[in-house]
């Protein structure tokens, strides 16, 4: 009998660092996020992106899944399951929660920006309306430094409350878990965001 090969790859791995970006451009239906390249992306298709900073430990991508299955008194398992939810994240720890425009704008759903002479602030309350944006996180491929892995939410919001420490014995932190929405014009299957990865 012939063995069949062990899939044992280093290469295939991902090793941070990672960044993450907000307000980028949203890929046409059978295209991705246009890429500089050092991997950020590229500045006429996302003219208005921004990089939300340092964070404490990097980010972490949840692809989810939930299931509705259904069974007979005929099988010992279930005969049929159908996807209900597929919820997508990104979660991580900002530092840089005194960069009002550059950074805690878009991840505070109904707070308003403004600055003037010797200020610049987030006013909160009363709006019930949630702003959205686009969120990439990109990192460089371990294979190839001059390849990139990106995760996009083409549309998605910080649904984690806004909360951090003022403490003498460490920086201040704030928690956030952008979450995916579906945009229901795109094509079936392809509707809250992609995974994918630059090899040529």
């Amino acid at each position: 009998m012939a063995a069949t090969a062990k899939n044992l790859d280093g290469s295939k791995i991902i090793l941070g660092p990672g960044y993450l970006w907000a307000d980028v451009g949203v890929p046409a239906a059978a295209s991705r996020l246009t890429l500089a390249s050092d991997g950020s992306p590229d500045s006429v298709g996302s003219p208005n992106a921004k990089n939300l900073g340092l964070t404490v430990g990097g980010c972490t991508v949840e692809f989810g899944l939930e299931t509705q299955s259904f069974e007979s008194d005929e099988l010992t398992a279930e005969h049929l399951s159908r996807i209900v939810k597929q919820p997508i994240s990104i979660k991580a720890e900002l530092l840089q929660i005194t960069d009002f425009a550059n950074v805690m704008k878009y991840v505070m759903p109904g707070a308003n920006y403004s600055t003037s002479t010797g200020y610049k602030q987030l006013t909160i309350g009363g709006s019930s309306v949630i702003t959205t944006y686009s969120f990439a996180l990109i990192c460089a491929d371990v294979a190839d430094a001059t390849k990139f892995i990106v995760v996009q939410l083409y549309k998605g919001y910080n649904k984690a409350p806004f909360s951090f420490n003022i403490t003498r014995k460490d920086q201040a932190k704030a928690s956030i878990e952008i979450v995916g929405q579906s945009i229901a014009t795109r094509a079936e299957g392809d509707q809250t965001g992609n995974f994918w990865m630059q090899i040529a």
